[in-house]
Order: C-alpha cells, then structure tokens, then sequence
C-alpha cells in the first residue's frame, strides 16, 4: 500500500486495466458459457466454479483448449474459441454494466491528466463490447491491447509493457487493474503496482500472488490512492 499512497501522491502518469473482471463483473456469463460448451463438446471434466477459477478464468482461450480439449485439431480449436465467444456476447449485449465507482475514478484520472490504457486476452470484438458496457468506450479510446494480437498473450508481461510503451509511460508510473492469476502474474513480470479486484479470486488470494492491495470496487481504490471520490 505504500507504493500506491506514493503513485497516488503524484507520482502515477497512467491506469492500465484488464476488461474481463475488471471492468466489468463478466466470469459469471464466461462460466456459464463454458459450462454449456464442456457438456457440448465432450470434456472428461465438469466445468465448476472451483475449475473455472482455478484454471480458465483470465487466461488466453488457446490455451484453455489445449488443456481440455486436447484431442481437437488447430482448425477445430478456432471453431470451439468461435463459437464460445459469439455465445458470450450474445449474453453479454444486456446483462454487464460497470465495476462500482468506476466513473469516480474516470473523473479523477481525468482531474489529474492520467493516460489510460485496457490490456487483455479476450478477442477484440469481446474487449471492445465490455469497455462499452463499461461505459468507457469513448474513454479508452483506440489504447487496446490484446493478447491475441501480440507475440505473447498474459501471463507474459508483453501485452502490460506494450501498453507502458503506447502510453510512453514507465511501468513505475503505471498502475495495474486486475483480477486473474495470468493477469496478476503478468503486471508483477513487467513491474507495475497491481491492484486486485475481488470479482474472481478473494482478497488473500490477490494478495498472495503479488498485488499491492485488493479491492471490492473502484470506491475503495481510490480511497487508498488518497483521492477524493466526485
């Protein structure tokens, strides 16, 4: 926490934060979807809360196929991403709106001239209809980094450090937003203050894979950042 009352005490040039979970409370519907999909599609394993925590939430859907679904050839794991993330968005259109205090932060960030980034794993159709429902579209603007796109997805530092670069900010100026084991890892690999974000994992949980502080909401964040909600 002391590095956040430091950042928060002038030292912060910008905000990074993961879509899934983060913005937005969606590993709910992702759950669900993959639920529906292990039942479809054969998996010797139940999807349960337990797995979809331990071993889904957050990380790049590649690699989630790779794991359950070993048998399927590369043409077949596009189709199973594909057909996963269309059903996805298809819940999603009215069903997510903003992580509490989230436009307090906006205001406050824009009060103190902060650059703002989102960096994730998810396909870009899926990041940019989350930032929306967020209600931050105009706000994040064209700052989108993602996975997919990149040599390396999370938990490799790239995607955070690419976003460090588009923002021409040091990754000790940055903060992260984040609520995913791939996620955390990959703020801590590139050496940027991590905040954690209780929608996936508890906050001893957070706390004990390297982020600075956990929090339920974006009230209480700034209220470690020692900032004055609007």
């Amino acid at each position: 926490r002391e590095a956040l009352a430091r950042l928060g005490g002038g030292a912060l040039r910008a905000l990074l934060f993961d879509v899934d979970g983060t913005l937005v409370d969606s590993d709910p519907l992702h759950m669900a979807v993959f639920r529906d999909m292990f039942l479809r599609h054969g998996a010797k394993e139940e999807c349960t809360e337990a797995l979809f925590k331990r071993s889904i939430s957050g990380r790049h859907n590649p690699d989630i196929v790779k794991d359950f679904f070993p048998h399927k050839s590369d043409e077949e794991a596009v189709e199973f991403v594909a057909e996963k993330e269309a059903a996805f968005r298809a819940l999603a259109v009215s069903s997510l709106g903003p992580i509490a205090g989230l436009a307090s932060l906006v205001s406050a960030a824009d009060d103190r001239g902060l650059r703002r980034a989102a960096v994730t794993n998810a396909p870009r159709a899926n990041a940019s209809q989350l930032i929306a429902a967020a209600g931050v579209g105009e706000w994040i603007g064209s700052n989108l980094i993602v996975g997919d796109e990149l040599p390396e997805a999370k938990p490799s530092p790239l995607p955070y450090l690419r976003a460090c670069e588009l923002l021409d900010v040091n990754p000790a100026q940055a903060i992260v937003c984040e609520d995913s084991r791939s996620g955390i890892a990959a703020a801590v690999a590139a050496g940027i203050c991590c905040v954690g974000i209780t929608t996936s994992l508890d906050a001893e949980e957070l706390l004990r894979l390297g982020c600075a502080a956990a929090v339920d909401d974006y009230a209480q964040l700034l209220q470690l950042l020692g900032w004055k909600a609007e």
